[in-house]
């Protein structure tokens, strides 16, 4: 019998739940994304506690990820063979036709089975077990490596990150499917940024320290009363279901992506620039890091902004975005060099807003999409629902 995806999930959070407070799966799942997040293995998003004990959401398909811990002995072929069936059995309940894969995550050998790399568990297709004894040592040389950071802070950092994957564990546990939590890997930029702040502010990268750049963090809600007044948007805003969403123009940005390394997104003041540029971004969250340009960018930071890029690897698993919500005179030189300096640097995209009375300060850029907006009468009807929905 065929059922939805609300249902799945619904009749899933009881295992969830006999599952809770064990720490192996939290460090299996913090290595995936912090993989991620290193660029070694391509970016989607992550749901901690999904179908299985981990789902790996891409545009085209899933991977289903059981973790099985055992602190002694090996796995047997019978229980990894149990372990794949209670997953087939699972997806042979959803009426779809996405692609799904399965993968075994073990924490310890089963003789009767060759492991794969978690590489090559989301590069391939089909079934495949992944074998991680210690997950966390593997994670901790990663951002030793990445962040040049003392070993002592590595580990701090890891554990934190695990905790974090633990939160996120706990609370889909108990939610709606549509209220599920995802990870992304600009999700864990923004948590390491603001772990180093308060650990050790000297292994902070200079663009980030000085605050040319910052990751953009989707997830903390920003209320504000005033907003529909003409209040600039903030990523804040869509957490908090502020912006009105606009999956038609936020498709089709993201569309114009797939050929286009620099869109400008152009209209008159009022006209939703940044909860387009803000929305799209947040859309694209699972599959690139986003950071968004400090308005007190200098034309000497471009440097530091470069080097930074570079050390983060980007790459077509898990390329970078630079977002800035207001091109203007001020920064207009900044963002002319900076897009200069990102075309010499593949898996590399950038996304700006124009007003339409500073659109010929733009004569400079070159290779930049434009992608026009205008508040439409859609778009104010919206607005007008919403208002008077919140009174």
């Amino acid at each position: 019998m065929k059922t939805s995806r609300e249902q799945l999930w619904k009749c899933s959070r009881s295992g969830a739940q006999s599952g809770k407070g064990y720490r192996y799966q939290d460090h299996f799942i913090a290595l995936l994304l912090i993989k991620q997040w290193a660029g070694q293995i391509p970016s989607g998003s992550v749901i901690p506690e999904g179908f299985e004990d981990v789902v790996l959401e891409f545009e085209n398909r899933e991977i289903w990820i059981q973790i099985k811990s055992r602190k002694s002995n090996s796995f047997s072929l019978n229980e990894v063979e149990s372990y794949r069936k209670n997953a087939e059995e699972k997806l042979k309940t959803l009426n779809e036709n996405k692609v799904f894969e399965i993968g075994i995550g073990l924490q310890k050998p089963c003789s009767k089975i060759t492991p794969c790399p978690l590489e090559e568990l989301l590069n391939s297709s089909g079934e495949q077990v992944v074998v991680s004894e210690f997950p966390n040592n593997e994670a901790v040389e990663i951002l030793i490596q990445t962040l040049k950071i003392a070993d002592s802070v590595a580990e701090a950092l890891f554990k934190s990150l695990s905790a974090f994957v633990g939160e996120v564990s706990d609370a889909n546990e108990t939610t709606d499917f549509h209220k599920r939590i995802q990870i992304s890997p600009t999700d864990i930029e923004w948590l390491i940024l603001k772990f180093l702040e308060g650990m050790d502010s000297s292994a902070i990268d200079t663009a980030l320290l000085k605050g040319a750049i910052e990751p953009i963090d989707f997830n903390s809600p920003i209320e504000d009363q005033a907003f529909y007044s003409g209040v600039k948007a903030q990523p804040g805003h869509i957490a908090a279901g502020l912006i009105i969403d606009r999956p038609q123009q936020v498709e089709a940005v993201y569309q114009q992506f797939k050929t286009a390394r620099q869109i400008l997104v152009t209209g008159p003041s009022g006209a939703g620039k940044s909860s387009l540029i803000w929305l799209t971004a947040n859309k694209m969250a699972s599959t690139t890091r986003w950071f968004r340009l400090s308005a007190m960018v200098k034309t000497e930071d471009v440097k530091d902004i470069q080097r930074f890029i570079k050390a983060r690897n980007p790459n077509q698993h898990s390329p970078i975005g630079i977002v800035c919500d207001e091109i203007n005179p001020t920064n207009m030189a900044v963002w002319t060099v900076l897009a200069e300096e990102a075309s010499k640097l593949p898996n590399v995209i950038l996304l700006g807003a124009v007003r339409n009375e500073d659109l010929g300060i733009l004569k400079g850029i070159q290779d930049a999409e434009m992608f026009p907006v205008e508040l439409d009468a859609d778009l104010a009807r919206s607005l007008w629902e919403e208002l008077k929905n919140r009174g």
